[in-house]
């Protein structure tokens, strides 16, 4: 594996007309699932389309695209009109970019990953890629539960055929001690800050007018605010240099925790204009959602 990102990253470098590369990119939250999809996929597709060229980074005249089926706006900032000769996703289908011309795969599965590994599945795996490859499908339907909604039938297939590779040479493998280490280290959030956190799960996209951003944080707003030495007003400016980083209108910051009275759920909304103001008027308007506003003074 370590032989291929050296080979990948020397042909990405060195683009040209006569040595083309394809780009294999996984969505812009760049979660376990996204990464794992794009190198191993990279990996696979130079295998058994060489000596084309195909490298899990970010410049390339043809795109493939891997836990997503749309192209975000931070890479089409890099790549204005990608080429895109494929898709591997398990999201609600855009309905664009119809004409692939290797494999356009798109099906609702718990982990992408386990489109690929399926995708290639008389390919001689060896032990370091066929771990890689499992580890995201265990994280994302959390260890195969069906109790927990999160695993297909696709899932199971794609880590049996997985396991069946790693244990007959490793036999002692636990797959659980995988995926309590994998867990673990996915919920250590002990050491980020607000900055951080915004980066580590964010999403943006098109909301009518508006350029909308959208960070998951899996603390409270007061843990946030704690971790920036209890001043609101370090936040603040966190919130304002991602907004302009990411060249977004809204950024909207969702949390997620657990406190003596259960489950809980925040929404965080900045602006550093009007639009702000015309989004809390969309959001008064449904009165489903049940929503506490509460304004900050900054």
């Amino acid at each position: 594996m370590l032989q291929f990102l050296r080979a990948a990253r020397a042909a990405a470098t060195s683009v040209t007309k006569a040595a083309p590369v394809t780009l294999v990119a996984g969505n812009e939250a760049a979660d376990l699932d996204s990464v794992v999809s794009a190198v191993a996929l990279a990996r696979l597709l130079s295998d058994r389309h060489a000596p084309r060229q195909f490298a899990p980074l970010l410049n390339a005249p043809s795109l493939i695209l891997t836990d997503h089926n749309d192209p975000a706006a931070s890479l089409l900032a890099v790549l204005p009109d990608p080429h895109i000769v494929g898709i591997m996703d398990h999201h609600a289908d855009s309905g664009k970019h119809t004409n692939c011309e290797m494999f356009r795969v798109i099906e609702p599965v718990g982990s992408a990953t386990s489109l690929v590994a399926l995708e290639f599945k008389d390919y001689p795996f060896d032990l370091p890629l066929a771990k890689l490859l499992l580890a995201p499908i265990l994280l994302d339907t959390v260890n195969l539960d069906p109790a927990m909604n999160r695993v297909t039938e696709k899932d199971v297939e794609a880590a049996n055929l997985l396991l069946r590779i790693i244990r007959a040479e490793d036999p002692a493998f636990d797959s659980k001690a995988l995926f309590d280490l994998l867990q673990s280290a996915k919920f250590d959030v002990s050491s980020l800050t607000c900055a951080q956190f915004l980066r580590k799960d964010y999403k943006q996209t098109k909301c009518k007018k508006w350029e909308l951003g959208i960070s998951s944080v899996g603390i409270a707003f007061s843990d946030l605010i704690a971790r920036e030495g209890g001043d609101l007003q370090n936040v603040v400016q966190s919130l304002r240099e991602y907004t302009k980083e990411k060249k977004i209108d809204i950024l909207m910051v969702m949390t997620a925790f657990e406190n003596d009275k259960g489950f809980n759920r925040e929404l965080i909304v900045f602006s550093r204009n009007q639009f702000v103001l015309e989004l809390f008027e969309l959001l008064e308007g449904h009165s489903d959602m049940k929503l506490d506003w509460k304004n900050l003074i900054i």
